[in-house]
């Protein structure tokens, strides 16, 4: 057993503290890459932010424009991870279209602890905004339509990867493909990660079979193994209430939290219900059910 962010995914992203799930095979090709090979990710990310951001208007809440500074962790600029559209990436939440009420439902979980989060600077940057502050930003991102953003393959090979600055993943110099196996794939289509629609903006290679798999276990619970999504998040998927749309969303992301419910890293009241819904899923499992939610487009 070892620590990481997400056995099914990304077998490079840095650990965390708090997950322990089985070790997966990762290339030995990419874990010997020396880590100032690493820095063309961040600095290609970085160009892409120097030129998105100033075209960003200013009817986007200067909390999430600017931010708020953390005397801990320093500014906290919510586009910086979760973009102005709230569309995201797999390293960080997509926003877009969420229930406001779910949002600030979240954050709150943040400051009180029960809901911890892979990277401690989220927590942080939650325990410091004010409860009107909270609510901008939670009524900008369920404001925003969430557009088509996966393209979702299912293959035998990958392309092969690196992992770089804010854990973002590029493909690994010289290129190459390898094995998949039993991991899920996730990269930008554009090599400077992107930060406006339109998309789709990424590609996330799945294990072949996975995506039918996962449709039986989302629509009937898997002959009980688990609970039909569609119980909560409507026929659709796309939610209801302040329950969010699962559908169309990273897989690395969908998996993650999927783990994170199992493991108990994920509290309050929003987990109650998941939690028996993680409790007997595999590692195949989580990565069928998020290939399946993420190849369906968001209505």
């Amino acid at each position: 057993m070892r620590k990481v962010l997400f056995a099914a995914g990304l077998a490079l992203v840095p650990a965390i503290a708090y997950a322990e799930i089985p070790e997966w095979a990762a290339p030995e090709t990419t874990k010997s890459i020396p880590a100032d090979q690493l820095k063309f990710i961040t600095d290609a990310d970085t160009a892409a932010r120097n030129k998105v951001y100033p075209t960003v208007p200013d009817s986007v809440p200067e909390i999430i424009r600017k931010g708020k500074v953390n005397k801990i962790t320093g500014p906290g600029v919510c586009m910086g991870c979760h973009t102005p559209s709230g569309m995201g990436g797999p390293q960080s939440a997509p926003l877009a279209g969420l229930p406001a009420a779910y949002i600030v439902r979240q954050l709150n979980d943040m400051v009180k602890g029960d809901r911890k989060t892979y990277r401690d600077d989220m927590a942080m940057f939650a325990m410091i905004l004010a409860p009107d502050e909270m609510q901008n930003i939670a009524n900008w991102y369920s404001s925003q339509h969430f557009t088509p953003w996966i393209e979702v393959k299912e293959a035998d090979t990958a392309p092969k990867t690196v992992v770089g600055g804010r854990d973002l993943v590029g493909f690994a110099p010289g290129g190459g493909e390898e094995p998949l196996g039993k991991r899920i794939v996730e990269v930008a289509k554009n090599g400077a990660a992107p930060y406006m629609p339109p998309g789709p903006a990424f590609t996330a290679y799945v294990p072949k079979g996975s995506i039918a798999m996962g449709e039986q276990l989302v629509t009937t619970g898997g002959g009980g193994k688990t609970i039909q999504c569609t119980g909560c998040h409507n026929a659709n998927l796309m939610g209801k209430g302040d329950t969010p749309a699962i559908v169309g969303r990273s897989p690395t992301y969908i998996a993650r939290e999927l783990y994170e419910f199992k493991d108990g890293s994920r509290g309050g009241m929003s987990a109650t219900a998941m939690k028996r819904v993680a409790a007997n899923l595999s590692d195949d499992d989580i990565i069928a059910i998020s290939a399946y939610l993420a190849s369906r487009p968001p209505a």
